[in-house]
């Protein structure tokens, strides 16, 4: 079962009656799904009883979960409060990694405690499209605050590391084992609104195991209460907390799942804009990449997905909660959304680091995924079945794969055979960059 189904079950938020009227729905919404699967067959080719299954279950529990099915909004009564309220469940939703292979370690930390992080000032925002926002940009880079970050790893990783020498206890700080220790950071999705670090843990130790490395899940702040720029300040605050800590920039890997895989690339174009040495490189999974959502798929997946089409018009819908939450579009927002800052499909990548991008065949964002693969300039390659190719043939720079038949944030389904293969592909990438490194 996805960690986002675990979450749900398991919200803090929940009281023990919600508990057990989430599960009753869930069991009754799986019952269901498995007689449709018996008698209609699987809904896609290559989907798995166990795939079908998770996804209604995702559809089901966290769709419930939705401020929109909870609370009645609109632009001339939006409350954050109120919306904050509603949306707890599914921000407070981390996930037991008990009895799974990994361990799990925890370190608050504060912004504005160092001096990599000088170059985040107000002239990175000094384009027009930022003229209605500039009290919210002067506050959010100068404001202190403090966050946390948790830290996973796989057991395997632990006793290799633990054999040369390395004491366990160092495994749970954010400080490096080494002055070469590689890292990923991860940043988590949901729309900027929801989840929350700890949603994809299991997902998360199963990538440590991939990659051989550490996992970093650092706290970043949620629309609407905190929306645009907050998120992507604070991921690059964490970004120069991490070399404040010891890291060189090309021994860190950003890496993001949906608002996290935009999050991943707009860091990307900041420490650009902002001068800063770029990460060895990135990978998105299932990035966000459009925030205007006027494409095919988000029609023609939506009998797959477990994504909702919420309108663009509606105060529900993420991007306007995310860029300015309560009020009405207008052109001021739809130029926004052409930002590099907002819209990775707008971004130019010149000077970034190598960039990897996964996707799934039947998401409801795929065609604006598509669009930034073409943007970073990669072939699009169709992955199919639990084995990856590898990169030996890559003859770009940089690299776009789509696992077929499957939906968005394509690693949360381990019951698929391609489940493997995003594994598989999100390691051969990080061995793809240290062999390149070697060669600097």
């Amino acid at each position: 079962m996805a960690d986002l189904v675990r979450g749900i079950v398991n919200s803090k938020s929940l009281s023990p009656e919600q508990k057990e009227a989430v599960k009753a729905k869930l069991s009754e919404v799986c019952g269901q799904t498995v007689s449709d699967y018996l008698t209609n067959g699987p809904r896609y080719p290559n989907w798995t009883l166990g795939m079908q299954t998770t996804v209604e279950a995702i559809k089901t529990g966290f769709g419930s979960m939705r401020p929109m099915n909870r609370v009645v909004m609109t632009t001339e009564n939006f409350d954050i409060k109120v919306f904050g309220e509603a949306v707890t469940v599914i921000r407070d939703m981390p996930v037991d990694i008990s009895g799974y292979p990994g361990k799990l370690g925890r370190e608050e930390w504060s912004t504005h405690s160092n001096e990599f992080r000088n170059v985040l000032t107000e002239s990175l925002f000094s384009g027009s499209e930022y003229g209605f926002i500039r009290d919210r940009i002067q506050r959010e880079i100068n404001v202190p605050r403090q966050l946390y970050s948790e830290i996973v790893f796989h057991n395997s990783l632990l006793d290799k590391t633990i054999n040369s020498g390395y004491k366990e206890e160092s495994f749970f700080s954010l400080s490096p084992l080494s002055s070469d220790e590689v890292v990923l950071i991860h940043f988590h999705g949901g729309s900027y609104c929801y989840e929350c670090p700890g949603t994809y843990r299991r997902a998360m130790i199963d990538i440590s195991k991939a990659t051989g490395c550490r996992v970093f899940l650092p706290k970043y702040r949620l629309a609407p209460d905190h929306p645009f720029p907050a998120a992507i300040l604070d991921g690059a605050e964490f970004y120069y907390h991490m070399q404040s800590l010891g890291y060189k920039p090309e021994n860190i890997i950003v890496c993001g799942d949906s608002a996290g895989g935009n999050l991943a690339l707009s860091l990307l174009q900041v420490l650009k804009a902002a001068g800063s040495k770029q990460p060895r490189g990135a990978i998105s999974i299932s990035p966000w990449s459009d925030l205007n959502p006027i494409t095919d798929s988000y029609v023609r997946n939506l009998k797959y997905d477990f994504l909702a089409n919420i309108p663009i018009s509606s105060v529900y819908n993420p991007s306007g909660l995310y860029l300015n939450p309560g009020k009405p579009l207008n052109k001021e927002i739809y130029e926004l959304m052409k930002s590099p800052f907002v819209s990775p499909v707008c971004a130019d990548y010149d000077g970034c680091p190598p960039i990897y991008v996964q996707s799934g065949e039947l998401e409801l964002i795929v065609d604006d995924i598509d669009k930034l693969g073409e943007k970073i300039g990669s072939k699009q390659v169709m992955i199919t079945g639990k084995d990856h190719p590898g990169f030996e043939s890559l003859s770009t720079r940089n690299a776009y794969e789509k696992f077929y038949g499957m939906v968005h944030v394509p690693f949360l389904f381990e019951d698929a055979a391609e489940y493997h293969a995003i594994l598989e592909g999100i390691g051969n990438w990080v061995k793809k960059l240290t062999k390149e490194s070697k060669l600097d």
